[in-house]
């Protein structure tokens, strides 16, 4: 698969996995600037976004002011460009 991504043969990557996979996938992607979609794999307790068990903080926020999005309301796909993992 390197050999592929050095040779621009990669068009989009999409990864589910265990979060250290995810987050190695993610950065190659970036470093890459290959389109990346990741799914991820949180507690959803409730299912509703409610009890917040699977908040996922946003790649864009301020430090100062963190956002986050709930996985199982807005995703469990993202753009990896999207979320801190």
């Amino acid at each position: 698969m390197q050999k592929d991504i050095e040779a621009g043969e990669i068009d989009a990557i999409y990864a589910c996995g265990p979060l250290p996979m995810l987050k190695a996938v993610q950065k190659l992607a970036i470093e890459k600037e290959i389109p990346c979609q990741i799914s991820l794999e949180e507690k959803m307790a409730c299912g509703l976004g409610v009890c917040l068990g699977c908040a996922v903080k946003t790649a864009k926020s301020p430090k100062d002011a963190p956002e986050y999005w709930h996985v199982c309301k807005a995703g469990p796909v993202f753009n990896a460009k999207d979320v801190e993992i």
